[in-house]
């Protein structure tokens, strides 16, 4: 059997080792010219250290990225509103934080023998009950069992399947990589702070450097393109000591412009011989810190399926395996904007009194279930 992936990212690489895995042939095509370091850092939560695991490059992971050990959300003067330990919400388990760049890398050593066409960008796919075709602006055709689209946000493919184009979400800002950052050693920890329509979010890095990211409220997508280092470190000033040293250890040039896009929870993420993956197919806003996670786990219940399912049967299968968990994470990761973007400023403070309250009780129960792998082998 032969499955043709669109999409050289987190999701496409690693379906493409957990098809391979599986047995199939597999082809990825990818429009991008050349695989470039890009994006800043991602966190992986156990569930996707797992995932790996499952396929081979947990131990790679391990290899090169900052343990992530704690997690805290607290108020812009810095007193804590919820703060955990992975091991205290799944015993034995730790997040990691790499870089976008060290990820794809540890997927792409893993491909083998996987052929990686770049330079192709799709026109036209067709699927039927024999199988699928693709066509690419090349002129290059290729023909095969099952595609996959892992082609991010704006597949063509996926808004075909669900007729959901990605919307703004009313907020963006910039993320970066800073220097190593004196007086404030890495601790495996992140943290979020919350403002009054923004947000600031600080994760250590291995050698002292931190990986953070600004968001703000704002009325269009273009708005994040002018933030500069000097607007951030005025809108940060009396906010935690430790936020401005790693601004201020940030060079201007690293700063990563984003304006966050989201669509509704899917309705669709496979049919026929069509699987959607990774953003093609849950799009959330990055508030769990569960996008790449969630396209791995994608393509390990893929590969799982794909070991002992004839093609025609894998969309069902898929559909059963991942659409409910899939749906129920695009609407967590809305909620996480809910009170610093959303919600009226005088609401506020009554929103973030309650989840001090709740977070003991109700938060802990929902992270153990986000951060436990099902066991999809088991589950069809």
């Amino acid at each position: 059997m032969k499955a043709i992936i669109i999409g050289a990212g987190i999701g496409g690489l690693a379906a493409a080792i957990a098809m391979r895995q599986a047995g199939w042939q597999v082809s990825i095509y990818e429009q991008a010219d050349q695989i470039t370091p890009m994006g800043a850092a991602l966190s992986l939560w156990p569930n996707a250290v797992a995932a790996l695991d499952q396929i081979g490059r947990g131990d790679a992971l391990r290899g090169i990225a900052q343990p992530l050990g704690e997690i805290a959300v607290a108020t812009q003067e810095g007193h804590d509103i919820g703060r955990f330990q992975t091991s205290q919400i799944l015993p034995g388990t730790i997040g990691y934080l790499p870089t976008r760049t060290e990820l794809q890398a540890l997927l792409l050593d893993g491909l083998d023998d996987v052929p990686l066409h770049l330079g192709e960008r799709l026109i036209t796919h067709n699927a039927d009950k024999d199988g699928v075709t693709v066509c690419f602006a090349s002129g290059r055709e290729d023909s095969g069992d099952l595609l996959i689209a892992a082609d991010g946000i704006r597949s063509d493919i996926a808004l075909r399947l669900n007729g959901e184009r990605p919307t703004h979400a009313g907020y963006g800002g910039v993320l970066a990589l800073s220097d190593p950052v004196e007086g404030h050693p890495g601790t495996g920890t992140g943290t979020e702070y919350w403002g009054r329509g923004e947000r600031m979010g600080l994760f250590d890095l291995k050698a002292g450097r931190k990986y953070w990211f600004y968001m703000k409220n704002e009325t269009a997508p273009e708005d994040s393109a002018t933030i500069t280092r000097a607007q951030i470190k005025e809108r940060m000033r009396g906010w935690p000591d430790a936020i401005m040293a790693a601004v201020d250890a940030t060079p201007d040039d690293r700063l990563i412009p984003f304006s966050i896009h989201a669509k509704p929870a899917p309705r669709h993420i496979a049919q026929g011989r069509i699987i959607l993956l990774g953003d093609a197919a849950h799009a959330m806003e990055p508030n769990m810190g569960q996008g790449a996670c969630q396209a791995i786990e994608d393509a390990v219940a893929l590969g799982q399926i794909a070991r002992v399912t004839p093609p025609e049967a894998i969309a069902d299968r898929y559909t059963k395996l991942r659409l409910k968990r899939a749906r129920l994470f695009v609407g967590m990761s809305r909620e996480g904007s809910l009170i610093v973007h959303r919600l009226p400023q005088g609401v506020r403070p009554v929103a973030q009194a309650m989840m001090r309250l709740m977070f003991p009780m109700v938060g802990k129960v929902r992270l153990r279930n986000m951060y436990r792998l099902p066991d999809y082998r088991a589950m069809f």
